[in-house]
């Protein structure tokens, strides 16, 4: 566990935080692969199918442009802060600490309203296969988290291990599946293509771009990976190639196969066009790929966000039994906890997968926001970092992107909070509550004579030790 400085102390703070690097352009990509495909797409296009009609799949295509741009972001801010719980640590750095907390105060709801709804659709392909257990919806899930929880705390290589075996197998089956779909599509679902018009599009796409927003989670393992300037960005262009492939025949074959106002659509599309289409034996075993895929997003999810949170402790914004990492395992298990209970208190909410998935996009675009303008300052606020940074995006380039990904958030908030219903005082009260929150600790730290910023440039110093 890290040790904080006594009072007056506090430039000798922390000792630097200790990550195994371990994980490789193969573990990276399949990491990445394994929580962005995994549970949403199995789920959600059905879902989104039966609001925007079959026009879902340029839903899926516009959301994977905005995602093209996050992604330079990402191999940016990765190449100066290749370090475990890059997120927060570069917003705080680049921008301010209070920033860097309101990322990932945002993010706290998102890891639990992102990740709910992935355990829920376990239950759904389980009862599409098993219908004895259509009532034990909430139990399965919650053996579901009590897996990838203990999954978790057994290490970074053993977690990464068995997400690549499954991330694997789940992506044989999914194609053989497409490629099976394609041959008994229909023509005539295609029409009409857009039944509700360009505004259920626009909402549909809000809701697809949380098919897309594992990819940044990749730098949030940046100090548990072999050089990571040259490894992130690799995985990450071999992974949105893999990922908009699969989208794009997923959402083809579904909306083909089963018309959009099918009620039948609406949940477990897959398996459901699977009993229609394919060989007896074989539905199970697409249910199993399904239920693996699932599984790999939970648990991508779960090790990624506990990087951030740990970080957050780290800084002594969180009280110090989060930052606690394990001494056989090396993993952050106050984090990895606390996460878990958060993810456990969504389940009983119960909300559609699209509500789910819109409010988590909605939470999602501030820390993106801030992300952007992060970036389009790197160069000027830490240019020592930037000029040691393998890859260097031009000053220009960043500030485009930075601008493109800002004016595209605000988009996305904007649709986001008026499809999913949720009054926008909600939105800025929880916003001021953080900030009223992060103020009352941040007073109470410096009464103590702890400085954040000054524990900041502590933990970042195991920068000096990336190859």
């Amino acid at each position: 566990m890290a040790e904080y400085p006594s009072k007056g102390s506090v430039t000798s703070a922390a000792t630097p935080t200790s990550f195994d690097r371990s994980i490789g352009v193969p573990g990276a990509t399949f990491a990445i692969v394994g929580f962005v495909v995994g549970g949403s797409i199995l789920v959600l296009p059905g879902e989104l199918a039966s609001h925007a009609g079959p026009a879902v799949i340029l839903a899926y295509l516009a959301a994977s442009i905005m995602i093209l741009f996050v992604c330079l972001m990402s191999v940016q801010m990765s190449n100066v802060f290749p370090i475990t719980g890059a997120g927060y640590v570069s917003i705080s750095r680049v921008l301010s600490p209070f920033m860097g907390f309101l990322v990932l105060w945002m993010s706290i709801p998102l890891v639990g309203l992102g990740l709910s709804p992935l355990l829920f659709g376990i239950s759904d392909y389980a009862a599409a296969v098993f219908p004895s257990l259509e009532d034990r919806r909430q139990e399965i899930a919650w053996a579901s988290l009590l897996a990838i929880y203990l999954l978790n705390l057994a290490g970074v290589k053993t977690t990464i291990r068995v997400q690549t075996i499954m991330v694997a197998a789940f992506m044989v089956v999914l194609i053989l599946f497409g490629g099976f779909a394609l041959v008994h599509v229909e023509p005539s679902n295609y029409q009409p293509f857009a039944p509700n018009g360009g505004t259920a599009v626009a909402a549909a796409t809000v809701a697809a771009f949380y098919s897309y927003t594992g990819f940044s989670m990749i730098t949030s393992l940046g100090g548990e990976i072999k050089q990571p300037r040259r490894n992130i960005p690799l995985a990450m262009g071999i992974s949105y190639f893999i990922v908009l492939l699969m989208y794009l025949l997923i959402t083809f074959a579904v909306t083909g196969v089963m018309a959009w106002d099918n009620p039948e659509i609406q949940r477990a599309p897959v398996i459901k066009i699977s009993q229609m289409i394919m060989p007896e034996f074989f539905i199970a075993v697409v249910s199993f790929a399904a239920l693996l895929a699932i599984f790999t997003s939970i648990n991508a999810g779960l090790l990624a966000a506990s990087r951030e949170l740990f970080r957050l402790a780290k800084a002594r914004v969180l009280p110090k039994p989060f930052d606690y990492i394990s001494e056989k395992n090396h993993e952050p298990v106050g984090a990895i906890t606390l996460l878990t209970l958060l993810i456990a208190a969504s389940l009983s909410l119960d909300f559609s997968f699209s509500k789910y998935a819109t409010l988590a996009v909605v939470l999602a675009m501030l820390p993106q926001i801030l992300t952007a303008i992060s970036v389009m300052a790197i160069p000027y606020r830490v240019p020592d970092l930037y000029d040691k940074a393998e890859i260097r995006l031009p000053v220009i380039t960043n500030l485009i992107v930075g601008l493109i990904v800002i004016a595209l958030s605000c988009g996305m908030i904007f649709v986001g909070i008026e499809s999913s219903g949720v009054p926008w005082f909600v939105f800025l009260s929880y916003i001021s509550f953080g900030g009223i929150c992060y103020g009352l600790r941040y007073l109470y730290l410096r009464r103590i004579g702890i400085n954040i910023k000054e524990l900041l440039l502590v933990d970042t110093a195991e920068l000096e030790e990336v190859s």
